[in-house]
Order: structure tokens, then sequence, then C-alpha cells
């Protein structure tokens, strides 16, 4: 028998004992798939025991898991209603000096009429500080207003999220 032929059947078998074997799916799931994932020893074999010996059971190993279509397929429920935010009113001005302090007046843009919304606020700058709550909650589109201010000249401010909010017993 050749030194090759030696050498790598002990390669295969080397490689073959780090290898994980995954467990068979359950009858009824048939995979669609099989997905390598990165797994601890321990979850694997929680004996730890390899062969003849003992191993790290905190050791990472590659191994084959199956994907069925159960796994991947979910509802997802999108509000189709396009909401934005709409500027009322910038004062003193939108072009402010630095330290001079800023009333932003907005209301939801296309708001529905009796629903409840979140106008959250936050600086677009690291030299933007909100002066007051960032967070205001308004019945449809009811006005909101948000102070900052900003330490230095150029472009600063802040951006406002609109989100829904769901009406308890919904």
């Amino acid at each position: 028998m050749s030194l090759a032929r030696i050498c790598s059947g002990s390669l295969v078998a080397a490689v073959l004992s780090g290898c994980a074997v995954p467990s068979a799916p359950p009858q009824n799931r048939r995979p669609i798939r099989w997905i390598m994932v990165e797994k601890r020893l321990g979850d694997l074999l929680p004996e730890g025991l390899v062969g003849d010996g003992r191993a790290d059971l905190e050791s990472a190993l590659l191994a084959l898991e199956p994907l069925d279509a159960e796994d991947v397929s979910w509802e997802v429920q999108v509000d189709p209603h396009d909401y934005g935010v709409e500027v009322l009113e910038i004062l003193p001005s939108p072009r402010a000096a630095p330290g001079e302090t800023v009333t932003a007046t907005v209301r939801v843009g296309r708001a529905r009429t009796g629903e409840l919304y979140r106008l959250i606020a936050r600086a677009m700058r690291g030299d933007v500080e909100l002066l007051g709550p960032s967070e205001n909650t308004v019945q449809g589109s009811a006005p909101a207003s948000f102070r900052f201010t900003s330490s230095s000249l150029g472009r600063g401010g802040i951006a406002i999220d609109v989100q829904r909010v769901e009406a308890p017993g919904r």
C-alpha cells in the first residue's frame, strides 16, 4: 500500500471525525434545503464523548441543519397607509444662530381622525441637543412641538419619526 493512500485515508478519517452528524428531521417534515450552522459541541453531544476520549463541550463545530418550509413561511402584516411628518412652523427661523432655541411644530401627514400617533424626535448631529421631551403622542393630525438647539454653525436639527399607536382592546 502506498504512503499517499495511507495519508489520504487518515486525512479523510480525521476530517470526518470532526464533523457533526445532524439529527434526522421529523418524519412529517421534509427539508427544502440544508444550511450550515456553527454549534457548540455540547449542544450536539451533551456527554462530550468523541471517539476514544472526551472533547471540550465549548468548542465550535460546523453542522448541517434541515430548513423546512415551515421555518421560512410567516405572515407579515403591514399597514399600507403611508404616514409622514409635516412641518407646520419653525421659530424663530429655519436659520438659527448657535445656542439659539428653536421650536419646530409638526403634525402627522395623512393622519386618520381618531388614531393615535407617537412622534419621536432625535438629534441629527452630536452638537444638537433636544430641550424637553423627545416624544409626543397626538391624536389624528393634532400638532406637536419639539424644542432643540445647536452649539455650532451648519446644517443641524432634528429628525422626527412617526409610529401609529395601537389602541388597547383592538
